[in-house]
């Protein structure tokens, strides 16, 4: 199974790979745009794969490194910056986005940033009390940073 599932997500990575390579090429390109539609489902596929990822590493830790699921709930938010990559390269800048939504996306790193470090810090703590056993950190902060930086750049997209 484990192989299956591993072959499986190196070819969604090599497909949109290509697609990263070969879309810009063809007249479909020009149709590609970054729009504040695609800006809020982006931060919504981030806060879905962030909750879903808590909640498989909290219900089934032994499995989320085992069976890959923390790279399978990861590849919707994977694929989603590949076509924000793919835009990027037709546009030929980086810069595809306003400076209202880089000013949300600067706030919610300084949130998630303030809220993740002492969330951790008080996981780890219960962690060394013998509260949680078989722990595994990094999903658990990797999930919880998405959550929260999808979660606020949301809010200060909406906010505003």
């Amino acid at each position: 199974m484990e192989i299956i599932i591993k072959l499986g997500l190196v070819l969604t990575l090599l497909i949109a790979a290509l697609f990263y390579w070969l879309l810009p090429k063809t007249k479909l390109a020009k149709r590609l745009e970054m729009s504040k539609s695609l800006f809020v489902i982006t931060t919504v596929v981030g806060m879905i794969c962030g909750v879903l990822g808590l909640i498989v590493t909290i219900a089934w830790p032994q499995f989320i490194n085992e069976l890959h699921l923390w790279e399978i709930i990861l590849m919707p938010f994977v694929l989603i910056n590949v076509y924000w990559a793919m835009i990027m390269k037709i546009k030929k800048t980086s810069i595809i986005i306003d400076e209202k939504q880089i000013l949300n996306m600067t706030n919610a790193a300084a949130v998630t940033f303030a809220f993740s470090v002492p969330l951790m810090v008080g996981l780890f703590s219960l962690y060394e009390r013998e509260i949680l056993n078989g722990i595994i950190f990094f999903p658990y902060y990797f999930f919880m940073t998405i959550f929260l930086y999808s979660a606020s750049t949301l809010f200060y997209f909406k906010r505003a």
